[in-house]
């Protein structure tokens, strides 16, 4: 399976469904027939561009190779979440177990989403257990947010420490990118001092210049699919020449 076209289709789909959202929306506001049907229509297209956004985050993880069946368990999550709110919303079922289960799948697609953008980007080894500190935490907070839905804690602790994973989910989705940032910056400065060290002409005694050509190794591991990916996840299309 080429995952690669999969995240592609995931955001044309998206595209799709938010144009026709918009498109619905400007149609319903000039002709002044917004009604139970353009409601129903609106929410559907509103709930598959969400899901594909969500299907897109766990195809990227896909692309890794790393424990695939988690890639795939958050694109079943988020299809299962789409396909049961729009039968809930076109059937009118008004159930508080089936608004259960949808909130329950809406919170795990959401968690898996959320989890697999963070451990995405190539941070230095020092800085990989702040990626691996943000999966416990958000799996830890997506379970606690279930056990509310199907549970109706009402402990004090409990909603001390839920509030707490909270902060400490906002913490590391913020840092991850900071970090990966920084380490961009750093690199570009090293390369940069790398260049600037390394002479491209040497002047010699008679006056003239003889150039040196400085070489740069890039290393490329080939993936399941065909394509190869450097060390900072970025994929190239390798052809022979000759």
């Amino acid at each position: 399976m080429n995952y690669t076209n999969a995240r592609k289709l995931f955001l044309k789909g998206f595209l799709g469904f938010l144009t026709l959202t918009a498109v619905m929306a400007i149609i319903s506001i000039l002709t002044n027939t917004f009604g139970e049907l353009q409601a129903k229509i609106l929410a559907t297209s509103s709930i598959i561009s969400a899901a594909s956004i969500l299907s897109m985050a766990c195809a990227a993880f896909l692309e890794r190779k790393k424990l695939p069946w988690l890639g795939f368990a958050g694109i079943a999550m988020a299809v299962a979440a789409a396909l049961v709110s729009i039968v809930a919303i076109w059937a009118e079922i008004d159930n508080r177990e089936l608004i259960r289960v949808i909130m329950t799948l809406v919170v795990a697609a959401v968690g898996f989403a959320h989890g697999f953008l963070l451990v995405l980007p190539s941070l230095d080894r020092n800085q990989q257990w702040i990626q691996k500190s943000s999966s416990v935490i958000i799996a830890t907070l997506a379970i606690m947010l279930i056990a509310i839905i199907w549970g109706d804690f009402e402990s004090e602790w409990y909603a001390r420490v839920l509030s707490v994973m909270g902060i400490l989910a906002a913490l590391v989705t913020l840092t991850v990118p900071l970090m990966m940032k920084l380490r961009k910056e750093n690199s570009e400065h090293e390369n940069g001092d790398h260049e600037n060290s390394e002479p491209g002409n040497v002047e010699m005694e008679n006056g003239a210049q003889e150039s040196i050509d400085t070489q740069k190794t890039l290393t490329l591991k080939k993936t399941e699919d065909g394509f190869y990916i450097d060390s900072e996840g970025n994929k190239y299309r390798v052809e022979e020449v000759g």
